[in-house]
């Protein structure tokens, strides 16, 4: 994904570093590559959450909503492999749940039908076996 391939409003930053109730002792501490992929991954479906609201709050145009979920699905792909129940558990923590993300992937559906573009099909994704394949959400 290029610059200028979507709406950085839509954005959530990762940090790499662990938050901490004791600063003086762990903050600062980097995180594992693991954590901050899985984490990268929630904030994509995050800011996906975002754009179908606001395309569905008619804040947003059709094309320009499938722009933003197509940048933040390529992103997701280029992910690989997550976590899947830290992944679920972490979404879960900001409000979306799997019938959320479901949501999310007919949305992603929608919008390609009605900007005339081909529909692509999702399997089950990161159900069961702890890792994320071709599916978006």
């Amino acid at each position: 994904p290029g610059e200028g391939s979507h709406d950085v409003k839509y954005d959530i930053p990762v940090k790499t570093t662990q938050d901490s109730s004791l600063p003086w002792l762990f903050a600062g501490q980097p995180k594992s590559a693991c954590q901050i992929r899985d984490e990268r991954y929630c904030s994509f479906i995050m800011s996906m959450d975002r754009v179908c609201n606001d395309w569905t709050r008619g804040e947003l145009s059709k094309e320009a909503a499938l722009k933003n979920v197509e940048f933040y699905v390529s992103s997701i792909q280029e992910i690989n492999r997550v976590d899947a129940e830290k992944v679920r558990e972490l979404l879960l923590k900001q409000g979306i749940d799997d019938q959320r993300r479901l949501d999310l992937q007919h949305e992603y559906q929608d919008l390609q039908k009605l900007c005339g573009k081909k529909g692509r099909r999702f399997d089950n994704g990161m159900r069961g076996e702890g890792r994320k394949s071709a599916a978006c959400c």
